[in-house]
């Protein structure tokens, strides 16, 4: 399994497909990097890199508390242990926080960011109330039925289900709950035009609504920023609207950057 060793002695599980342009997606808490796998379609057209998050799946963690700024510093040495230059950044929902904190602090290193259903802050009720029910499950010792429900709204098949399921059940609870935390309470609002060298693709489906009202933010103070409303979709994108979503990215990338040859 590839993996490589932080600064601070966590093992983190990394793999990568293809050639190209490289492109890291960006897992939210609980579910690893397998929600996003649909997404190694894209390797045909570009160098796609998945990873766990420190105390997901299949890297290790360490029992103290783990701040945004762990995730941020570990996304940073992984692109630096690969020899990275320039990556895409997408990032799923809460994924998408740290793609944001990473771009905000280290702006010249990224070639572009897509959020999935991406946020600079938690600012619905209905997306507050979404967080604090993944906060309670955990806090009450019930991961199990946490990943359960997690793996059937993501899911397409019955082999995604048990997948996601069984990823859900190797994370670290108290690292889950740091993650939903911090992502609930992070907020870059006022932060967001600091961004504006960097190509933005915002991409929400049709029916998220508690968290497709969040893309204003991004349209008042990012004017350049591409915002793609995937017709029927949900906010579980990635994987059961995945043919749309992977065209939205390709299509992206060959009206962005100059297109590698395949």
């Amino acid at each position: 399994m590839p993996k490589f060793m932080t600064t601070d002695g966590i093992d983190i599980f990394y793999e990568t497909f293809g050639k190209g342009q490289p492109m890291i997606f960006i897992h939210p808490p609980l579910m690893g990097h397998v929600v996003m796998h649909y997404q190694r379609a894209l390797s045909s057209h570009y160098q796609t890199i998945f990873y766990d998050c420190r105390g997901h799946g299949r890297s290790t963690h360490k029992p103290e508390h783990v701040h945004l700024r762990n995730h941020t510093a570990d996304l940073k040495q992984l692109i630096e242990y690969l020899g990275l230059k320039k990556p895409i950044l997408v990032g799923y929902s809460s994924g998408g926080t740290v793609a944001q904190d990473f771009a905000l602090h280290y702006p010249d290193r990224v070639g572009g960011i897509v959020l999935s259903g991406g946020f600079p802050s938690v600012d619905t009720w209905s997306l507050r109330q979404e967080f604090n029910m993944g906060i309670g499950a955990i806090k009450a010792g019930k991961q199990a039925f946490l990943s359960k429900v997690l793996a059937k709204t993501h899911k397409i098949t019955d082999r995604d289900e048990k997948t996601f399921f069984t990823y859900g059940q190797k994370a670290d609870p108290r690292t889950v709950l740091n993650f939903y935390i911090e992502s609930l309470y992070y907020d870059c609002k006022n932060q967001l035009a600091e961004l504006k060298a960097i190509p933005f693709l915002l991409l929400y489906g049709q029916k998220s609504y508690h968290i497709k009202p969040h893309a204003r933010y991004y349209q008042e103070q990012l004017p350049y920023a591409r915002t793609a409303i995937i017709q029927g979709g949900t906010h579980q994108l990635p994987s059961r609207f995945h043919e749309p979503f992977n065209h939205a990215i390709h299509r992206f990338m060959t009206e962005t950057f100059q297109p590698e040859p395949v």
